[in-house]
């Protein structure tokens, strides 16, 4: 349980701080790629030989199953939903998506992990509002509404290809921008 709520609170500041590198054009999607690119090679090699720092996000973050098969299975799926998301859509419609992943995927979680009362229902709810207001910042709030709305569907839902499940860290950042993208469309 202590390795989950680190895993989304991680999560959680990556998110933000994706955003807020992305907003004041620090970063970008090729410095990403590239991040993504050695966080990769390095995790996969990993696998077969002990690298400090590695080392130390795999045990601190990492679930054990992903760790035999994919180490580093869940930044990496972020990083590349970042990188789609700040590709196909405007700057504002992108870092929504992104605050929207941060937030739908990690706070229910951790609202879950530290509370008594584990009423994962209104842990959602606190998530999907969270959301909302996260990405109000960037879009409109009705904007907001829908898409956190739709990350907060597509956090709940299994979308598998084949007998493989497609990760929600891949999913939400471009379903969201896809909302978004189609509610300008609409009403501009």
């Amino acid at each position: 349980m202590e390795k989950e709520l680190k895993r989304k609170l991680a999560h959680l500041i990556l998110g933000i701080l994706l955003v807020t590198l992305i907003y004041f054009k620090m970063i970008g999607a090729l410095f990403l790629a590239v991040i993504t690119l050695i966080l990769f090679y390095l995790f996969i090699c990993s696998k077969k030989m002990k690298i400090g720092f590695m080392e130390f996000l795999l045990n601190n973050f990492e679930r054990e199953k992903d760790r035999q098969s994919f180490p580093g299975k869940g930044v990496i799926h972020y990083l590349i939903g970042a990188i789609g998301a700040i590709l196909f859509f405007e700057k504002e419609i992108a870092l929504a998506a992104i605050i929207i992943l941060a937030i739908v995927d990690s706070v229910p979680s951790i609202l879950y992990l530290i509370t008594d009362k584990k009423n994962r229902k209104v842990n959602i709810i606190i998530g999907f509002f969270m959301a909302f207001f996260g990405a109000s910042i960037f879009v409109s709030q009705i904007e907001a509404l829908i898409a956190a709305l739709i990350g907060s569907i597509f956090e709940r839902i299994d979308l598998r290809f084949g007998i493989d499940k497609i990760d929600d860290n891949l999913v939400i950042p471009i379903v969201c921008g896809i909302a978004l993208l189609f509610l300008r469309m609409i009403f501009l």
